[in-house]
């Protein structure tokens, strides 16, 4: 099913500013819809909620990161959005089954 315009101009937002802080309410604003709309509305097309998408999305830009420079980890869950490293590494583990950022770097290389 074809994405609405005003959930893909939320996806760009979020690929554009993924790195500073977003909120649900930000997000419903740039779509015109309320905030209950939004959200149910999000989630019927992307099939997420938009916090765990915005979540899902800065982990995988973290990853890239991971892999593909020699930036710190801490750099990396800055450039990423996370507002500390202890939540960085936490929400990263969680998502690779307990892998952290350190040991998914070295197994990728």
């Amino acid at each position: 099913k074809a994405v609405p315009t005003e959930i893909q101009a939320v996806l760009t937002y979020i690929s554009e500013n993924y790195s500073s802080k977003i909120s649900v309410d930000q997000l419903s604003e740039i779509s015109n819809l309320s905030t209950y709309h939004f959200c149910r509305t999000f989630k019927k097309y992307i099939g997420t909620s938009p916090h765990q998408y915005v979540l899902n999305y800065r982990l995988i830009q973290a990853k890239n990161q991971l892999v593909g420079t020699n930036l710190s980890i801490e750099q990396i869950s800055m450039d990423c959005g996370f507002n500390s490293i202890g939540h960085f590494i936490k929400v990263f583990s969680q998502s690779t089954g307990g892998i952290t950022p350190g040991k998914f770097r070295k197994q990728c290389f």
